[in-house]
């Protein structure tokens, strides 16, 4: 870390240690240099730059709009949108304007969206687009042009007595994998604490503060009401002054675009990402012919072995002998990288980490905040995929059973689960079973997934699913089933819709072959498939929970190999001269960077498109917006073919 990054982080945190470690301390310290660049963005082709200080007069002109347009005082202010620059004012402003904010869920379903805001009882909602949430809502872009004319005087003269007004909590919603309609909530001080953890992970790990070009830039990639995304990616950069860089959209080419573009020095993201462009590069790679395929590999492997012996210059080696692919991906900024929210393969950690590009795995919980991260500088170390050892601020205890317990001061203050106020009492007991090695801790499974195997002993579902990569399949789940009244691992395939029965009598095959492969142990009881979700559409990680509750209930339906239809059926004809389809076949390329021609009737975004999750996810949030219809209402229905995208909109309409 060079002279003044060292004096900058040390003076903000002295300052922030010598404060109230409220919200209010916060602000003031990350306003203090106000010409320092808050954020960039593309707009144009253009780079588009704010400060530090155009971003407190945006923040003073929520605050006023709060003030003077409503009586809402010392509330729950709902903030519904995707990473933005008015995602920021919103949330300071709604605080400087004495209320807390609720960070909504932008990829949660409409009726839960609505459900938290009644439990969290807000009366008005802020966010990027119109939705109704049963509040009074009030969009960013009525905000800003209701106040572009405003004078800082006029500002001032309203906010003059909010100072001691500036609220110190906000709410977030949990991932519910349990099903139970979970809010956190955080004081000021818990987001001090976690703020200061930044500090220590600083000090401890000399990637981090590498500047590229003079600067460090933090990819807003990871959703800011996630507290992954707030934490570790907003509150721990922001504070120290460096920068956010917005993204356009969430597709595989426009992330990889953005990050060389803009110098991207530092991306934070759940495993969902980085899977999806291992998949990417070693896709391109396989186009290039069976030759590129082995020199590709045999460069991992000596980019592997020199890192072992020398950890940071191999990773410019790495960079250098495989530039024919990290050129075209991530370039050469990248300095630091952190992967968390849910497990990630062992190959997944090993690909980046030998591409050059440092990637740590980390630990936490909505109800905990980020409680530690690896911080090895050896690539063997960081490919054993520990979590690492706890911040200063928390304690693990790990139980007699394997669970977790985690003691902070950095918990969240108070969670409402299913509408009950429960206060957080110092430790919270995670269901994460935790092992303690050389290098950190390890996460092992969860306690109520574990599964009794057919010689007796206790199966790991999560390591058991790592044995499997199936062709077409949406996701899979290895689950707790019974078989003649005995406990047993069975697996559920989720197949992705309206792929040809060609296409799921190779997925058969293939689980039936991994399956076989794997000791009798560990070897499947049964499997099952479905064409259901057997997860929430907008998670990141699978719940066994919701899969036991849909089969229950019967809106998951399990078939076995003799209950799928293989047999090839004809087509209904399909318009594709229709002005809809039309819009459809030209979203669709374009995010996928097809030709149109290529955009079939019948062809799969994801299978015969190469598309990614969060190509999918893009698709749906442009075709919403373009057509008025809202694609996420109903999580049962999942189109994925031209076809099908145009039968869900008409149906809508």
């Amino acid at each position: 870390m060079d002279r003044a990054k060292r004096q900058l982080v040390k003076e903000r945190s002295d300052k922030l240690l010598a404060s109230d470690k409220s919200f209010k301390a916060v602000y003031k310290i990350i306003i203090t240099d106000s010409e320092r660049i808050f954020a960039q963005y593309t707009e144009g082709g253009e780079i588009i730059k704010v400060t530090f200080g155009e971003m407190d007069a945006e923040v003073r002109k929520y605050a006023w709009y709060i003030r003077t347009k409503t009586d809402i005082r010392h509330q729950f202010i709902g903030l519904d949108s995707e990473n933005c620059v008015s995602w920021v004012s919103a949330f300071w402003g709604i605080l400087m304007s004495g209320n807390k904010p609720f960070l909504v869920n932008c990829r949660h379903p409409e009726k839960i969206k609505k459900d938290m805001i009644k439990t969290i009882d807000a009366k008005l909602v802020i966010g990027a687009k119109v939705h109704d949430l049963g509040a009074e809502y009030v969009e960013f872009e009525t905000i800003e042009r209701e106040t572009e004319n405003l004078g800082r005087e006029e500002i001032e003269k309203a906010l003059k007595d909010i100072d001691g007004e500036f609220e110190n909590e906000y709410a977030l919603s949990s991932s519910a994998t349990s099903l139970n309609e979970t809010i956190c909530v955080f004081k000021g001080q818990q987001a001090v604490i976690s703020i200061l953890n930044a500090d220590y992970v600083l000090k401890n790990n000399k990637r981090i503060p590498r500047y590229y070009k003079g600067a460090l830039r933090q990819l807003a990639f990871l959703p800011f009401y996630h507290i992954f995304g707030f934490s570790a990616v907003y509150l721990w950069f922001t504070f120290y002054g460096c920068t956010m860089v917005f993204l356009e959209n969430y597709s595989g080419d426009t992330i990889t675009r953005t990050v060389r573009k803009h110098g991207v020095t530092h991306i934070f993201a759940v495993p969902l990402l980085w899977q999806t462009m291992e998949n990417r590069i070693l896709k391109q790679v396989e186009l290039r012919g069976e030759k590129t395929v082995k020199k590709f590999n045999k460069g991992l492997e000596l980019s592997e072995k020199i890192q072992k012996i020398f950890p940071y210059a191999g990773e410019y080696f790495a960079r250098f002998l495989l530039r024919d692919v990290t050129k075209k991906t991530l370039g050469n900024s990248i300095k630091f990288c952190i992967t968390g929210g849910a497990p990630i393969k062992d190959s997944t950690l090993r690909f980046f980490n030998s591409l050059g590009y440092p990637l740590h795995n980390g630990y936490g919980m909505t109800e905990t905040g980020i409680t530690s991260v690896c911080l090895e500088k050896n690539i063997k170390n960081r490919d054993e995929n520990s979590v690492g050892n706890p911040f200063p601020s928390v304690k693990y205890i790990i139980g007699e059973d394997g669970v977790l317990t985690v003691e902070s001061v950095q918990l969240c203050d108070r969670r409402i689960i299913n509408g009950v106020e429960v206060k957080t009492q110092g430790s919270i007991r995670t269901e994460d079973i935790f092992e303690k090695r050389e290098h950190g801790y390890y996460v092992i499974g969860r306690k109520n997934d574990i599964i009794i195997g057919a010689d007796g002993e206790n199966v790991n579902p999560d390591v058991l699913e790592k044995n499997f990569e199936v062709p077409f399949m949406q996701r899979y789940c290895i689950f707790k089933d019974f078989v003649d009244g005995k406990e047993r691992p069975s697996l559920a395939v989720e197949l992705r819709k309206y792929i040809s029965p060609a296409q799921v009598k190779k997925t058969v095959e293939e689980v039936k072959r991994q399956s076989e492969s794997l000791s009798p142990n560990f070897r499947p009881a049964r499997t099952y498939f479905t064409y259901d979700l057997i997860s929430p559409a907008e998670a990141v990680k699978i719940s066994r929970a919701y899969l036991a509750k849909g089969v229950a209930d019967g809106s998951i339906r399990l078939l076995t190999e003799k209950d799928l239809d293989l047999e090839e059926k004809e087509t209904e004809s399909f318009d594709e001269t229709t002005e809809l389809a039309k819009l459809v076949k030209k979203t669709v390329a374009e995010i996928l960077g097809k030709k149109e021609e290529e955009i079939l009737p019948d062809a799969n975004v994801m299978t015969d498109l190469g598309g990614s999750s969060l190509d999918y996810f893009y698709i749906m949030t442009e075709l919403s917006d373009k057509t008025g219809v809202t694609l996420f209402t109903d999580e049962t229905h999942c189109p994925y073919t031209l076809r099908e995208f145009c039968k869900e909109i008409e149906e809508q309409i």
